[in-house]
């Protein structure tokens, strides 16, 4: 059976915000031990950066690139999907880097 919905008055709840304000997160802290908690946001944080710079730094750096060198040369597009440089190992590596023009289209795999 179908039990009907309760209305809320408007005024019958507070104005919760799912953020903690500095109050609570400096109680949260003081209740908890800080050291664990800031341990883990540091190991969560440190996965992120870690995660990034393996996936998609070379990724957006390639459209960085290709803004830049559209932005100079007008007379034709240029597309760099991934663009990546290691200084320790001497080795710069691009991957689908298109060239496109009225007369004609040149397309990069893997270099």
């Amino acid at each position: 059976m179908l039990r009907p919905i309760a209305k809320m008055e408007p005024n019958s709840r507070k104005n919760e915000s799912f953020v903690p304000s500095f109050t609570d997160l400096d109680g949260f802290l003081t209740e908890h031990n800080s050291n664990v908690v800031w341990l883990l946001v540091a190991t969560i944080l440190s996965c992120g950066w870690i995660i990034y710079l393996t996936y998609y730094n070379s990724r957006n750096l390639g459209l960085i690139l290709t803004l830049v060198l559209n932005r100079l040369y007008k007379n034709g597009y240029v597309h760099i999907g991934s663009f990546s440089f290691s200084v320790l190992s001497g080795k710069v590596m691009f991957r689908e880097i298109y060239y496109i023009n009225e007369d004609v289209s040149i397309r990069i795999q893997d270099g």
